[in-house]
């Protein structure tokens, strides 16, 4: 078997890819400034709600503690970071039998399919709520300035009888994929 090929696979959700790719970025700083073992990723994955990472050296070498703890700092980390977005999120335990990480708007869901959202923003010229209506991190409508009522009544507007209202302070923390 070829070690240099991650033999298990890769399954774990779009969300956590920041922390997988910083996670390998130290690892790597370790092993070139440190001298220490080159470590070889065999599967990645969610696991009871939280990201796994499987490594092991590469020849008979052992893995140092140092990078243990980066491994294991990185699954601690997942267990607040949305598995489909990357947002800020919660391990949920659903019925003690299927547990997950999701931020508010993929809350409900176990797939990657969010519920419509609403993010609204504060306008500092003016003071009035501005909102983007978004369904699977794509904008749906948006709303320079209006009140609660405009925002539902958009809402309703585009078909859906519920919404998931998510706060923003600033501009900066809308998906991306809504500020273009």
């Amino acid at each position: 078997m070829d070690k240099s090929c991650m033999y298990w696979g890769f399954s774990a959700g779009n969300g956590w890819f920041d922390l997988l790719d910083t996670l390998c970025e130290r690892l790597q700083f370790w092993t070139d400034r440190r001298n220490a073992v080159q470590l070889i990723a065999e599967q990645v994955k969610e696991k009871l709600g939280l990201l796994e990472v499987y490594v092991n050296a590469a020849g008979s070498e052992h893995i140092s503690g140092e990078q243990k703890g980066m491994v294991r700092m990185a699954s601690a980390m997942s267990e607040r970071i949305c598995e489909v977005c990357g947002h800020p999120g919660w391990l949920i335990d659903d019925d003690e039998t299927w547990y997950r990480v999701r931020c508010a708007p993929h809350r409900d869901r176990r797939t990657d399919d969010p519920v419509a959202v609403l993010y609204t923003f504060r306008s500092q010229d003016s003071g009035h709520v501005i909102g983007q209506i978004a369904v699977r991190g794509n904008p749906a409508a948006t709303l320079a300035e209006a009140d609660a009522a405009a925002l539902l009544r958009a809402a309703r507007k585009e078909g859906y009888d519920e919404l998931q209202i998510v706060a923003i302070r600033d501009l900066a923390e809308l998906p991306a994929r809504l500020r273009e």
